[in-house]
């Protein structure tokens, strides 16, 4: 399982990708590749401004 982290942004956008636990160069690779291409999020809110929210997201991979 890769564990990678990222920012979503006032404006929903994703950012600031980060690996936490790795399994290996290609499926750490991979996830990142897959979080860069997500489509823009909804963005939190405190206080009723949108914020910066950090988000981690596991990936599990079955190999053979």
């Amino acid at each position: 399982m890769v564990v990678a982290s990222f920012v979503i942004f006032p404006n929903g956008s994703v950012g600031n990708v980060q690996i936490k636990k790795s399994v290996s160069p290609e499926c750490d690779a991979e996830v990142v590749r897959l979080v860069r291409a997500m489509p823009d999020w909804q963005p939190g809110f405190h206080d009723g401004k949108a914020v910066n929210v950090e988000f981690s997201l596991p990936v599990k991979f079955k190999l053979n």
